[in-house]
Order: C-alpha cells, then structure tokens, then sequence
C-alpha cells in the first residue's frame, strides 16, 4: 500500500459518513415527517422520490463540509481547492436536477439562496466579524435546502412548484 493512501481513505470514508448522517436525519424530519404527509403523497411517489432527496440533501452537506473547512480563508478572495470543489458541487446538483427534469426557477432560488448562504457564511467565519444585515441575511438563507428538497418534491410527483415556502425576499442584501 502507498504510504498516505489509508489515511486519506479514511479521511473519504469520514466526510462521506459525517454528511450521511445529518441529511438522513433532515429528509426524515422534514420530507417524511412533513412534506409526504401534508401533501398526501402516495407510497409509489415516496418511492420515487425519497433516494433522489436524500442524494439532493447529502450533497448539500458534502458541499458544506467543504465550506466548513475553508471558513479560514474567503472563498470569494481566495479560490483554492475548496472554492473549485463547491463549485463542481453546484454543477453537479444542476445535472442531476436536469436530467430528473426537476430544474425550474423554484429549484434555480433555492440553489442560488444556498451558495449565496455559503458564501456568507464563510465571509463571516473567515473575517470573524458580521454587521446586523449580514446576521439576518445568514438566518433568512439557513433553512435554503429544506426549502430545496421542498421544491423539488413537487418536480418530482408533477406538480407546480409551492410558492407558499417561497422566502421573503430582503429589503437589505449584504455583499
């Protein structure tokens, strides 16, 4: 075995699992718990569409591990791996999307609102200072994935898009 080559499999085999574990438990809460039932989704479609959001979810947290391990350095100023990797990460979820055909403006907001989250966030973390906008900026855009699985489940079962989840848009945007 080369030297090296154990450590940076385990280190895979961590990110993997460290970005399983918290998407299964949001598709849980939200998708199973919430959006399947209050849209009196059918077992067939929950078959259908509960690999594809659990795929959708845990690429957001592989992406946000990779945002969490730049939050030293702004990956808007400085483009390194990091910055490149979440930038194969957007491409990656928009083919999926299209080859599902579930990427429409609903899906095109919520992806947007959560780079422009990411990259806020890592602005903040890796300056170590925030002024008010940005804070309510940060806490407008968190929830930007349960938003995403919600918009996409209605591209997966054929339905328009539920604007009801639709953010408010911001008076004030910080950048």
């Amino acid at each position: 075995m080369i030297p090296g080559m154990a450590t940076a499999a385990a280190a895979r085999v961590r990110v993997t699992c460290d970005a399983a574990r918290p998407a299964c438990g949001i598709v849980k809460d939200y998708v199973f718990d919430l959006y399947y039932p209050i849209h009196r989704v059918s077992w067939r479609d929950k078959l259908q569409c509960s690999p594809v959001l659990l795929f959708i979810e845990y690429l957001v947290y592989r992406a946000d591990a990779v945002a969490e391990a730049g939050k030293d350095i702004d990956l808007d100023t400085v483009r390194n791996r990091d910055y490149v990797a979440l930038a194969a990460y957007k491409a990656r979820f928009i083919r999926v999307l299209q080859r599902l055909a579930i990427y429409d403006r609903c899906a095109v907001r919520e992806i947007e609102m959560g780079e422009e989250y990411l990259r806020l966030e890592n602005r903040v973390t890796s300056s170590g200072r925030a002024d008010h906008g940005e804070v309510m900026r940060l806490a407008e855009l968190r929830p930007s994935d349960v938003r995403l699985l919600h918009c996409l489940l209605f591209g997966l079962v054929d339905r328009p898009c539920d604007e009801v989840l639709a953010p408010v848009p911001s008076a004030e945007r910080s950048r």
